[in-house]
């Protein structure tokens, strides 16, 4: 991580028989790796920034799931977002977003162990269109883990005007006309 310097001195003159002056130069050469010169050498930014080794990132892979995928506009379902570590027993922390369409839904705040972690978020019906929602899930990392994201589709079905009654044991007969005025 070092640019050692080999060739050189740092050699000044000085007055013979002066404090740390014995021969009318005060310094040293340069060498192979370290001395007393140039130390290890100048710092090679590059080597120093790509090769610090302080911690490793480990992947993540997050899942969604909702229960029920399928509500009225009037009922709720609950959003699960599940992230894995890819490797080790750590388990990710940090928060995770739920959205649709762009709009924040609302986050929560993982926790688990054995290398996975969750978080639930209850959404309406109301907050969502009618059909079919993307519901993106987002992991935005956290130190030692990668940031991942995952998906799952919300059906929102609109609301019927008033309940429908089917009576099996009823026949329903139309409605007759009004006899005609008499003459």
């Amino acid at each position: 991580m070092f640019h050692d310097v080999t060739v050189g001195d740092n050699i000044v003159p000085c007055q013979s028989g002066t404090k740390d002056c014995t021969s009318g130069q005060f310094g040293y050469k340069t060498g192979p790796g370290y001395d007393l010169a140039t130390g290890w050498g100048s710092v090679d930014a590059y080597k120093l920034i790509t090769n610090w080794s302080g911690s490793t990132v480990t992947a993540t892979a997050t899942t969604a799931t909702a229960n029920p995928t399928s509500i009225p506009a009037t009922a709720s379902t609950t959003l699960t977002a599940t992230v894995k570590a890819s490797g080790g027993t750590l388990s990710p922390a940090g928060t995770v977003t739920f959205s649709a369409g762009g709009t924040t839904l609302g986050s929560g705040s993982l926790s688990g162990s054995g290398g996975t972690s969750t978080t639930t978020l209850t959404v309406s019906g109301s907050q969502l269109s009618i059909g079919a929602n993307s519901i993106a899930v987002a992991y935005g990392g956290a130190t030692g883990f990668s940031a991942s994201s995952g998906t799952v589709t919300v059906t929102v079905t609109a609301p019927h005007g008033r309940p429908h009654h089917h009576h099996a044991d009823r026949q329903f007969r139309p409605a007759l006309p009004p006899p005609p005025p008499p003459c």
